[in-house]
């Protein structure tokens, strides 16, 4: 079995040899070692998951349509085998070729002519072997196995113990306990290579920055050096099978003795942005002959180049929102004898990353930094978990490029890729990261769960490949050892021990988190109004997770659900006949459990009577109850900087279209609170700092108006506002505050004490902050507090803000969107301004501008811009807004237009108290 812990890097022209495309592939019940009996009628293209490839086949349809997943029973009681043909060229004579796979799940054997190649285990890295002496210069034929991974065997109602012991994240294999438990991912998911080098060539760059200074920056360079006197494959990176001989390898002393060979190592660095040379140098290397460095030849490893030098002038990589993303174009080359021998080209970014103890008090022993410091600047962290972006791996270019462009428009600073159902991430996604300066916290394979049974050179393995595959990236800034784990407990300790030594060894540039949460984080998923989170976690650190569920867009189940199911009355969701009466719905639901549907029903119940609700009315009603929760939550913990510095709410992106918690659903479109995590991450920030949503009648109370300003460029000129709106939208109150904001995080202004009067009772009133210069709004918050008789009752009143209570079931009312749609006001117009329209690799991309009109004499509310027609995703400036009377918001949209034979669209805008508008838009 292969467990060798190297990683070849991908080279570009000649030197690589793609085998992604077309492959045959067919599945039998049992494994073969006679692959020559074997046929292969389907055909399909790879990289990809086998669910993917039976529905490219003809063999089974969409999965995540209607109840098809249960149509994939079978898929993994069999055993796969996919083949394809290459032609090796001449060039590849007399060198190293190379034959990788980039993530093959789970167990794989690997024949090449028909001879067995290789056999591994784990889908994250590997099978990776050398085929120069055994592969044909001309056709090959390369014939693969996979064996799927069990279910998972403490989420799965199968309880297969073999899941026990393998690498997988418990949310890709048929998770029935948090998920419908109709999907495992296996297959060849990733990319398949071939690298042709020779003999002499360079392996496994690392590059980062050891500091910076208002003039140069320190960078370090290490790459190994191969040669014909190691077999890089061989290596071994310890040795779990003796006591002593692995560490004791050099107990007889280094001799150094060139062998006469002698190589050059150039170092270019190129500034992407400019084209400018950066930096450049050429050195002379001797090769030495390793068996005077070490005797045990078990033990010999390639030699390393490395050094330290400086860049003039740098322009340094900033996260979002904090200054330009900068990058370097970086080569590595390789010369023997004057010639270009070989080249390794990666794009990297000066940046130092460093964490300070926040200021609240320390209370325990095992408590972290969680301050974080950019190129010298101390910032509040405003991040995101994050999960794949399909859940069979299906993802193209472009879907990479939207979900990463929506990210970068909400002000995503980090993102946190989560073990339970993720994976070290694809290269496209590290990329584009870098490129839109997000940050990323990678989890590793621990999950939920103890790890006594995982095979530890397994493990190993898998997590160096990784790490020598991202490691260059500037986006990258942290490693974790899993998600909700004990790593102090006997069944994780190994695990842990070997995921901590290879980050410190391999990556030692950068910080190791042992899991989520831990040591001042928290991850906190209570039933109970947003406020607390200003009352009680005011000492936390940092926010690991948090978040509530809501429904995702109504147009996107409707491409996913029958006509007559969408169309159809639901069910009581609260009860059993739900699971029959909509089955489809229910089949598209995460975590359809007792203690889950009431909270996210019950917050849905503030905004409409949710019994007998429709289907497209109950995702509004989840969604914009999820929008007060998310943006009072972010405006509790940024307020509180530098006690608390930094959160990252739980999820950004469904994997599927799925009921959950979520800011964008599984077709790529943001739901309503996306904007309002959009709005609260924004440079410039105003927030009503509100100890109470819920109010007694007659009940008095003054709400602090915070001001935070995270964006270098400081402000000036600013007038800070503050509205108090009636229950009919009727302006009560307004006062205003002029300020700058120049070096200041947090400015706290104090309006007049409102007393809400006696016929607000049973009815939501408004509180809207907001902040303008002279040329029109930045940023403002909007507020829908309730009124209601029961907190007359000073007894239930003192019980429901003495701690943290269920949130009320409205099941009577007040409902917030029928007493909107009372005020009725007409007076709004919605215009384009401006269209154009870029391929989006085969695609297209539309940027629109429009503006919105209201001439009425009371705000609207939500102002909600969307395209209408399916295959077709949009994101905006802002959405689901509140506009007050006579004014205008100029919006701009960005909308992906999957559907090539669309010759145009629908621009839609809806508020809940005035009638629908729209512009048709030629493409």
């Amino acid at each position: 079995m292969q467990t060798h812990t190297f990683y070849i890097d991908k080279r570009r022209g000649d030197a690589h040899l793609p085998l992604d495309g077309e492959w045959s592939f067919c599945y039998i019940d049992s494994a073969t070692d006679d692959i020559s009996r074997l046929e292969f009628p389907h055909t399909a293209h790879i990289p990809a998951s086998a669910y993917r490839n039976l529905v490219e086949a003809g063999i089974l349809p969409d999965p995540y349509f209607g109840t098809n997943s249960k149509l994939y029973e079978w898929t993994d009681k069999k055993i796969w085998y996919y083949r394809r043909t290459f032609s090796l060229p001449e060039s590849a004579r007399g060198k190293d070729v190379y034959l990788c796979f980039d993530g093959v799940g789970y167990t794989s054997r690997v024949w090449l002519n028909g001879n067995l190649l290789c056999e591994h285990d784990g889908m994250f890295g590997g099978p990776i072997c050398e085929i120069g002496e055994t592969a044909n210069i001309g056709d090959n034929e390369l014939v693969v196995e996979v064996t799927p991974p069990a279910p998972d065997h403490l989420r799965n109602h199968t309880h297969d113990e073999r899941g026990a012991s393998q690498i997988v994240p418990w949310n890709l294999r048929r998770d029935d306990s948090t998920s419908n438990g109709d999907f495992i991912v296996f297959g060849i998911w990733r990319g398949v290579r071939i690298e042709i080098l020779p003999k002499y060539h360079l392996s496994r760059p690392y590059l980062y920055t050891e500091s910076i200074s208002s003039d140069h920056a320190s960078l370090r360079l290490e790459v190994e050096l191969a040669d014909p006197q190691i077999k890089e494959l061989e290596v071994k990176a310890n040795d779990i099978g003796s006591w002593s001989q692995y560490t004791f390898a050099y107990n007889n002393g280094i001799d150094l003795r060139p062998t006469g060979k002698q190589l050059d190592v150039a170092v270019k660095l190129v500034e992407k942005s400019t084209g400018n040379l950066a930096y450049s140098s050429r050195e002379t290397v001797d090769i030495y002959d390793k068996k005077y460095i070490c005797e045990n030849k078990t033990f010999r490893e390639c030699q390393f180049f490395e050094k330290t030098f400086d860049i003039a002038n740098p322009r340094l990589w900033y996260p979002n929102g904090l200054g330009s993303p900068e990058l370097y174009e970086v080569a590595l080359e390789l010369y023997d004898g004057g010639e270009l021998v070989d080249t390794l080209e990666f794009e990297t970014g000066i940046r130092t990353v460093e964490y300070e103890y926040t200021a609240g008090l320390r209370h325990r022993t095992r408590w972290d930094k969680y301050h974080f410091v950019i190129n010298g600047r101390p910032i509040f962290l405003k991040g995101m978990n994050w999960i794949p972006v399909d859940f069979l791996l299906d993802i193209s270019d472009e879907d990479y490029r939207w979900a990463l462009m929506l990210a970068n428009n909400a002000g995503i600073q980090l993102l946190r890729i989560w073990s339970g159902g993720g994976m070290p991430e694809d290269d496209r996604f590290y990329s584009l990261c870098d490129e839109f300066g997000i940050m990323v916290m990678q989890d590793n394979f621990i999950a939920n769960q103890t790890t006594e049974k995982w095979d530890r050179q397994i493990l190993q393995s898998q997590v160096c490949q990784n790490l020598y595959r991202m490691r260059c990236h500037p986006s990258l800034v942290i490693h974790t050892g899993g998600n909700e784990i004990n790593p102090y407990a006997l069944g994780n300790d190994a695990a842990m021990a070997v995921i901590s030594r290879e980050i410190e060894d391999l990556d030692p540039s950068r910080k190791f988190l042992r899991t989520s949460p831990d040591k001042g984080s928290t991850h906190i998923y209570r039933d109970m109004e947003p406020v607390w989170y200003r009352k009680i976690y005011g000492q936390l650190p940092f926010i690991g997770e948090s978040g509530i569920h809501s429904f995702p867009n109504a147009k996107s189940l409707r491409q996913q659900l029958s006509r007559d199911e969408y169309e159809r009355p639901l069910s009581n969701i609260f009860s059993d006949e739900f699971v029959t009466g909509n089955p489809e719905l229910h089949n598209h639901f995460t975590e359809f459990v007792p203690e889950r549907i009431p909270r996210m029903m019950s917050r849905a119940s503030m905004i409409s009577n949710v019994r007998g609700i429709s289907l497209a009315d109950l995702c509004e009603a989840t969604q914009i109850a999820s929008c007060e929760f998310y943006q009072i939550m972010i405006n509790s913990m940024r307020e509180n900087y530098p006690f608390t510095c930094g959160i990252m709410p739980w999820v950004f992106k469904r994997a599927w279209t799925t009921v959950a918690i979520q800011l964008v659903d599984g077709l790529g479109d943001p739901i309503a609170p996306y904007y309002y995590v959009k709005n609260a991450y924004a440079p410039l920030s105003v927030e009503l700092a509100l100890r109470e949503v819920t109010f007694a009648p007659c009940e008095r109370f003054t709400p602090e108006i915070k001001l935070i300003c995270d964006d270098t460029h400081g402000y000036s000129g600013l007038t800070v506002g503050f509205e108090l709106y009636s229950p009919s939208l009727e302006l009560v109150r307004s006062e205003s505050f002029d300020c700058d904001m120049t070096d200041e995080y947090l400015k706290t202004f104090t309006p007049n004490e409102i007393i809400l009067p006696d016929d607000y009772t049973e009815k939501y009133f408004f509180l809207r902050a907001y902040v303008e210069n002279a040329a029109g709004m930045l940023n403002q918050s909007v507020y829908w507090c309730k009124v209601l008789e029961r907190m007359s009752d000073v007894e239930f009143r003192t019980k429901y803000r003495s701690e943290p209570q269920n949130n009320i079931d409205f099941d009577k009312g007040p409902w917030l969107k029928p007493q909107v749609a009372a005020t009725r006001n007409d007076n709004v117009t919605l215009k384009l301004t401006s269209k154009s329209v870029e391929d989006f690799g085969g695609e297209r991309l539309v940027k629109l501008k429009a503006v919105v009109s209201n001439t009425g004499a009371i705000p609207l509310f939500p102002c909600k811009l969307d395209i209408d027609e399916d295959k077709t995703l949009s994101y905006a400036s802002d959405n689901y807004f509140f506009l007050p009377a006579g004014s205008s918001r100029e919006i701009e949209l960005t909308v992906r237009v999957r559907d090539d034979k669309l010759n145009a669209v629908t621009l839609s805008l809806t508020c809940w108290n005035a009638e629908r508008r729209e512009v048709e838009i030629k493409l």
